[in-house]
């Protein structure tokens, strides 16, 4: 490409007095770059990291080999990387120089003026001298020289300011082609500046000092026509045309400029100063990465990851993340983290992962969440309990820089040490600030259970109603659905309740997707609807996992069961550890007399057994018990991994069968800080505290219960058995006022209980008037089938009370009112109460009769009582052929006792 010949174009301009006025506003000038086919001229530059290490190795006096304007360049840029702590390195570099075998030695002086005025040494400056060496010299100063003189004098930097010495420097350079004295002379006539000796027209002078920065193509040619592009895009002296930067950026980048092409490549990205074109994009974005450029090795990772112009590639994402991070890029290994831990149930990927979070918390300024990240992963690792020490001093590192999710975590370790001075107080204020301070929802669950259940001083209702309401207001609390509840949402009747499922179901709680699906198709969603949802449950194993549940729990056909268990095998190939204990619970479910079947379950629960889930231990419990081994067998079969990562329930099965009560109070306080607060959980937790000699954590137990009883009156009665368990006077006094309270609230247990209490001649608190109350209020509600067993507990009851009962009971009536509507249970309860009352042969012939319409009815039991009869001729012409059909009938139903007599007969014959 030939050159521009400035000085000429200069001359010829002068002579034709085309020169104007001063104008206000930058110039309009079209100057497009030149076509020139791709190629590389451009010298690639080094990362700075490699520039830096190369010349710190280097001894500061031996002579480099190979071209001095490399030297020179990589001096330029340990001057601007750190002026003041490269300033020895520069200058040796620059002294250096002029040692180098070259055609043509290089001029220093304006590169070790530029080094001393960076580096803020202006009185060192002025006595090298060098300055004045130039002056001497100006007669023959080239262009540049000339144009720092200028920027010297006008600006008053180390000489005295001398504006007319310096307009005379500087029309000079501008005179003899130098871009930069161009485009200042022409900056001062568009601001209305007058210069003497200069009156080229702004536009001209543009136009020249983009020629001349064109120049020839030479290696340096990419950092000249940079410079136009930067020109073109301030528009501060030529009119703004992003569209013109662009093309010259594009002429740099294929001329072998990385900078260049990711400049080119973030214009497109962005999209705001020009028009977006994706080939271009992608063609910019991959030689920049080619070429070394973090930045755009971290956006094309980016679109990779996303599938977004490229075909999804997540493993080449990874490789650009990698290479980026490796030059440096802070970004690229936040990407590369975040990559690695959504594919962490991959071995390899799970280790990249971990030493990527190693590697962001060793960094000088790491980030918070790579704190609570690498937590998480080391309690995966080595276990909720194995691992405390470990994550919680990483917790607080991340929490010193305030990480909401460090704290979150932090709080959940403290719980456990609750009962320590001052250890309550401060989980509850890193839960706080994680919902103040940060904003999350979730803490608010933490507080009100925190609050509820593990104040040490007891429940503090009003906090914790506090964060409920506060929960609530947020839409956070969560939802449990049945079928019937999903049934009866209704858009137009309770458009909240609708919405605050599909909001949960949107955060993607993997309940709230399930019920909300179930929901969308039992009203005919669309299947591009049903496709969303589909989308959204497919990346995540939980959610696939509730689904598979959801769906067993609505309609458990063949096929449900089928594509149920192909999804929890799924999300436990994905890595979601609870669904080897769903898995395990279906097959033994839905396939309990399948051997085969059988045999995998137990593999499964095994599995999740290893992992200190008590839901396996406790669903293999009655497994291994049927085969001979005790529960201290199976504890110890598992105690390892409930020592290491037990859950609640397998903490709670473990203090249940050991005999050290140290171990067993630890197990229960671990249990307890990890628990969630349900009604089913604390009263658990009540009722094993009970074996220990812990009373005080016992009554904190029931007393949480007690909160969360709310009306129910089957959980009064609950609790009220754990306080009779406990034992003591007041204690039982305690537990009579809550079954009393549970009979107020329809519980026939409690019922049952005080009968218990009341009618025992031995206890305290054996009172006849309320045990007979209490023996009515039981006839009069229960079920007829169930009137018999009553009947047994009166007549064992002490004469008085059974005297009392019996007189207001008419028992004959009760089964008689039952067995007149077709029910064939009463007609079978009824026959036998009269059976057993009975004293006539009358009376023995009504008994087999209604027998007889109870078997005709389906009932099995019926079916045995009156094959007896006809065995024994009771109130029935005797015969062993029609028993015999009787027992095979209710046989087939399923009746133990016809199997039985079958058998034995079998054998007798």
């Amino acid at each position: 490409m030939p050159s521009f010949v400035p000085r000429l174009a200069a001359a010829l301009l002068f002579g034709s007095g085309l020169v104007s006025a001063a104008v206000a506003a930058p110039v309009e000038v079209t100057f497009l770059p030149p076509e020139i086919p791709a190629q590389e001229v451009c010298v690639a530059k080094k990362a700075d990291p490699d520039v830096v290490a190369r010349w710190q190795a280097w001894d500061g006096a031996s002579v480099p080999e190979g071209d001095p304007e490399l030297v020179l360049r990589d001096a330029r840029r340990l001057r601007d990387l750190n002026p003041t702590g490269n300033f020895e390195l520069v200058d040796k570099m620059l002294m250096i120089v002029s040692k180098m075998p070259a055609p043509k030695v290089p001029d220093t002086a304006i590169d070790r003026i530029n080094l001393y005025l960076k580096a803020g040494k202006v009185p060192q400056l002025r006595e090298t001298g060098v300055i004045d060496g130039l002056e001497a010299n100006a007669g023959g100063l080239a262009p540049k020289a000339l144009n720092l003189l200028s920027t010297l004098y006008l600006d008053g930097l180390v000489v005295k300011k001398d504006r007319e010495k310096g307009l005379g420097y500087l029309t000079r350079a501008a005179m003899g082609g130098n871009a930069d004295a161009l485009l200042r002379l022409a900056s001062m006539n568009i601001g209305g500046e007058q210069v003497p000796g200069w009156e080229l027209d702004p536009k001209l002078a543009v136009t020249m000092a983009f020629g001349a920065l064109v120049g020839k193509l030479d290696p340096e040619i990419c950092d000249r026509i940079g410079r136009i592009a930067r020109e073109y895009s301030k528009g501060l002296v030529v009119k703004q045309d992003h569209n013109i930067a662009e093309q010259w950026l594009r002429l740099a980048a294929d001329l072998g400029d990385a900078g260049a092409a990711w400049k080119v490549a973030q214009l497109h990205l962005e999209s705001e100063l020009i028009v977006k074109n994706n080939d271009s994009l992608l063609k910019y974005l991959n030689l920049a990465s080619d070429r070394g450029v973090a930045a755009a090795q971290v956006e094309l990772g980016k679109l990779y990851e996303a599938g977004a112009l490229v075909p999804e590639d997540k493993n080449k994402a990874e490789a650009l993340y990698a290479e980026a991070s490796g030059l440096g890029s802070r970004n690229a290994l936040f990407r590369l983290a975040t990559l690695l831990e959504e594919e962490q149930m991959i071995p390899e990927k799970k280790q990249a992962y971990e030493a990527r979070l190693t590697e962001l918390v060793g960094m000088s300024q790491p980030p918070g969440w790579a704190f609570s990240k690498l937590a998480k992963l080391v309690l995966a690792d080595k276990g909720r309990w194995a691992g405390e020490a470990e994550a919680k001093a990483l917790l607080e590192k991340g929490v010193a820089l305030e990480d909401a999710d460090s704290a979150q975590e932090l709080a959940f370790i403290l719980l456990r040490h609750r009962d320590e001075p001052g250890v309550f107080e401060r989980a509850t204020e890193l839960l706080s600030f994680a919902v103040t301070n940060a904003g999350k929802i979730d803490p608010m669950t933490d507080l009100r259970q925190a609050y509820l259940c593990r104040a040490p001083k007891g429940a503090d209702l009003r906090l914790a109603s506090f964060w409920q309401r506060t929960e609530d207001a947020a839409g956070n609390s969560t939802e449990f659905m049945d079928s019937d509840d999903i049934g009866a949402l209704d858009p137009k009747a309770d458009p909240l309740a609708l919405a605050k499922l599909q909001t949960h179901a949107l955060y993607g709680r993997p309940n709230s997707v399930a019920y909300y699906v179930d929901y969308l198709n039992r009203n005919g969603a669309s299947p591009e609807m049903l496709a969303f949802w589909q989308s959204r449950i497919d990346p995540v194993p939980a959610t696939i996992d509730a689904l598979a549940r959801q769906r067993l729990t609505i309609s458990p056909t063949p096929e449900v069961i089928e594509e149920s268990i192909a999804a929890l095998k799924q999300a436990r190939a994905d890595g979601l550890p609870r669904a080897s204990v769903d898995l395990g619970s279906v097959l033994l479910d839905y396939f309990p007399s399948d051997a085969e079947k059988r045999s995998e379950a137990i593999g499964y629960l095994t599995e999740a057994a290893q992992q200190g889930s008590g839901e396996a231990i406790l669903r293999l419990l009655p497994i291994m018990q049927a085969e001979g081994f005790s529960d201290t067998e199976l504890l110890s079969q598992y105690q390892q991994a409930i020592e290491q990562r037990g859950d609640a329930d397998a903490l709670i099965f473990a203090a249940s069968n050991t005999k050290d009560e140290a171990q067993r109070h630890d197990y229960l306080y671990r249990a307890a800080s990890v628990v969630d607060c349900t009604f089913e959980n604390t009263i658990k937790l009540a009722g094993a505290f009970v074996a220990t000699e812990d009373d005080s954590e016992t009554e904190h137990w029931l007393q949480v219960s007690l909160r969360l009883a709310g009306e129910d009156g089957w959980r009064h009665t609950a609790i009220a058995d754990r306080y009779m368990a406990m034992g003591g006077e007041e204690r039982a006094k305690t537990a009579i006022e809550l079954f009393d309270q549970a009979v107020a609230l329809g519980d026939d247990a409690a019922v049952s209980r005080l009968v218990k209490i009341y009618a025992d001649p031995d206890s305290e608190d054996y009172a006849p008037t309320k045990a007979v109350a209490m023996f009515k209020r039981m006839i009069d509600s229960a079920q007829v089938a169930d009137l018999g067993k009553i009947r047994e507990k009166v007549l064992k009851a002490p004469p008085a009370i059974q005297t009392a009962v019996m007189e207001t009971v008419d028992w004959s009536a009760r089964y008689a009112a039952a067995a007149a509507s077709g029910d064939a249970v009463a007609m079978r309860e009824l026959a036998l109460y009269l059976r057993s009352t009975g004293t006539t042969v009358a009376e023995a012939r009504d008994a087999s009769s209604w027998l007889k319409r109870a078997a005709e009815g389906g009932d099995a039991i019926a079916m045995v009582e009156l094959a007896k009869a006809y065995a024994m001729g009771i109130g029935i012409a005797p015969s062993i052929q029609e028993a015999t059909v009787l027992l095979k009938d209710a046989a087939g139903l399923g009746n133990p006792e016809a199997q039985r007599l079958l058998a034995s007969m079998a054998v007798e014959n």
